[in-house]
């Protein structure tokens, strides 16, 4: 009888563990991870080539870097598999374009459910972007301020820039794309929040923030079969020193990194990539 209480209580043990070690999980998640294959294919690339053209790309001709991501939520960090981006790039002597695409069929265009969001993010000035990317960034708490106070993505350095895109789609009818500035030290915003039906004085600390310089940052988002396509497009160089200037002739090599956020909290992360300029 005791042996058997002792197999009781170990296979008790060993279910606790292993529920405890599941990642934190809500339904529209597990509806998530439920659509994205956990087969992906062994062609997947961590380098996105820019190609250059004399004119406006033709995307026909501009061959696809197919970019696994991972889902990352607040609690759990990596959930599953992501969805596959589709990332195409070029360049002309003036501009560089992105051409992403990726598979979100719960997303009706006629019936605007949520709001959808691709994310670009450059290391400006940031060792910490560098060697772990949004790691070092939007999942990084700084450990001097309350957790109940702050909102967005932080550096660890002090002096850290990271030059963020966000494009977003809030109906068929309206999207933006926005050059946003990720830093290591706080913006103080004073906002009014209403509890117990009385408006209360409440300040949040962001580090990040729209950049108030005219980057010229354009952008255009499709929705069609359940098939996201945004083209994003910039000059190579900016007056602007906080954004990341592109000298295809100086250097070849960029690290950024791209997130897409399925109209939820969580979004899917490609972790570093590289942007390698070829030469022509």
């Amino acid at each position: 009888m005791k042996n058997f209480f002792l197999y009781v209580a170990i296979l008790a043990v060993c279910f606790f563990v292993s529920c405890a070690s599941r990642p934190a999980q809500n339904p529209q998640l597990e509806k998530h991870l439920s659509e994205v294959s956990s087969t992906p294919p062994v062609h997947y690339t961590k380098t996105v080539n820019v190609y250059f053209v004399k004119g406006k790309p033709d995307w026909n001709e501009i061959p696809v870097s197919l970019i696994a991501t991972t889902v990352l939520t607040e609690t759990s960090r990596t959930a599953g598999i992501g969805i596959p981006l589709q990332v195409q790039s070029a360049q002309n002597c003036k501009q560089i374009f992105f051409r992403v695409s990726w598979t979100d069929a719960a997303h009706v265009s006629s019936a605007w459910e949520k709001t959808e969001k691709l994310s670009f993010n450059w290391g400006v000035h940031s060792s910490s972007f560098s060697d772990e990317g949004c790691g070092a960034a939007c999942h990084f708490w700084p450990p001097a301020l309350a957790r109940g106070r702050v909102s967005g993505m932080w550096l660890m350095e002090p002096d850290g820039l990271v030059d963020n895109w966000m494009w977003f789609a809030v109906s068929s009818h309206f999207q933006k794309i926005q050059h946003r500035i990720l830093t290591g030290k706080p913006v103080v915003v004073h906002e009014t929040m209403i509890m117990d039906g009385m408006k209360m004085p409440h300040m949040m600390k962001l580090a990040y923030y729209p950049d108030p310089f005219v980057s010229g940052l354009k952008a255009d988002g499709t929705y069609e079969k359940g098939q996201w396509v945004v083209v994003i497009s910039r000059d190579l160089q900016t007056k602007n020193p906080r954004e990341v200037q592109f000298v295809p002739e100086k250097k070849s090599y960029y690290t950024f990194g791209i997130s897409v956020f399925p109209g939820v909290m969580y979004h899917d992360y490609s972790g570093m990539l590289t942007l390698h300029f070829l030469s022509h």
